[in-house]
């Protein structure tokens, strides 16, 4: 491959890739329960667009591509709830995840 994947915060531009990953991603869960009709798999483009922009969101990139995402919400006390964390099936297992 030779680039290695950078995590930083999401901005308005990723939207879009952060939207297309999620999908691709949660595929596997809505097979496994049997319901296509998920959250993650019917949120709108626009509904991603303002959790960037309102929300903690980060990427992983490998080059320009997006192939990892995580959004959750600080308390005012601090503390940190995570959602949506998913990585691009051909890279899961390299620890992506968990550095984001």
């Amino acid at each position: 491959m030779g680039m290695s994947v950078t995590i930083s915060a999401a901005t308005e531009q990723d939207a879009e890739q952060i939207f297309k990953l999620q999908y691709l991603c949660f595929q596997s869960e809505a097979a496994l329960y049997g319901n296509y009709r998920i959250d993650p798999l019917v949120q709108s483009l626009d509904s991603v667009r303002s959790e960037v922009a309102g929300d903690c969101v980060f990427v992983a990139r490998l080059g320009d591509e997006v192939v990892g995402s995580v959004r959750g919400h600080i308390t005012e006390d601090g503390a940190a709830s995570i959602a949506r964390l998913c990585v691009h099936p051909r890279l899961q297992g390299h620890g992506i995840g968990a550095r984001l």
